[in-house]
């Protein structure tokens, strides 16, 4: 199967701004969080809730989910204290409340380069706390069993799906996706099932994925915008206070 042009045309911004993260994993989720609309605001309110910078230098309360990859203000908030953590750093890259809810093309670029920051820092988190279940420090190489790991985690946060790990190890079962699933059916309630949403996401992955992924362009994740060129270096840090509260939807 192929992509639907609404999800395609999202490919070049991807790969230009998702580094070793498989183009097609960002296009499931697109397609599941927004169906390709950018700046699509969620139909609730998120248990994530705070302030976020405007263009003008003020402050725009949010309360939910918005873009195409359905970014709540604590991933936003995180995103631009990572990219204020980099010695080049430029207010240029951060994201304000215009850019989280916006449709032009600079809108939808740090859409995704929000989404995808935290995909990779989930990885991460998730990487250094259990190996055994994410082995992989990038995605680009990470086996279906780790990816449904860290689509989880997208889901509910790092810090709750390494809590439900832990409680697998805890048991003397093995921390993989269908241990999860297995000891935790009723995880996260009606509202917010991160199982099936997994299972969604992966299978929209596995359905429509072009081929083998041989990595982004120069600039890759946290590549500079507005005119500027994509020289930036990708810093990843622990946030483990933000990945251990954070929870993206109610």
């Amino acid at each position: 199967m192929a992509w639907k042009k609404r999800i395609e045309k999202w490919r070049p911004f991807v790969s230009w701004e998702c580094k070793d993260i498989p183009p097609d994993l960002v296009l499931a989720v697109i397609r599941n969080e927004s169906n390709g609309v950018a700046g699509l605001p969620a139909g609730v309110a998120s248990k994530s809730k705070d302030y976020l910078p405007t263009a003008s230098g003020g402050e725009h309360y949010v309360d939910r989910a918005y873009g195409l990859m359905q970014t709540v203000p604590a991933t936003v908030l995180g995103y631009n204290q990572h990219e204020q953590s980099k010695p080049n750093f430029d207010p240029v890259t951060l994201a304000t409340w215009e850019d989280i809810s916006g449709t032009d093309e600079r809108a939808a670029r740090i859409q995704i380069r929000a989404g995808c920051y935290y995909l990779a820092l989930a990885n991460h988190l998730i990487h250094k706390a259990h190996p055994d279940a994410a082995p992989a420090a990038s995605l680009s190489e990470a086996k279906p069993d780790q990816i449904r790991i860290v689509l989880t985690a997208y889901a509910v946060g790092a810090g709750a799906t390494i809590k439900k790990l832990d409680q697998l190890k805890a048991e003397g079962k093995a921390a993989t996706f269908s241990n999860l699933a297995a000891s935790f059916p009723n995880w996260g309630g009606k509202s917010n099932r991160p199982i099936y949403y997994a299972n969604k996401v992966s299978g929209y992955y596995e359905e429509n994925k072009t081929g083998s992924y041989t990595g982004s362009k120069p600039g890759g994740l946290l590549a500079r915008i507005g005119g500027k060129n994509g020289t930036g270096f990708v810093i990843l840090p622990i946030i483990a206070g933000l990945a251990f509260a954070y929870w993206r939807k109610p």
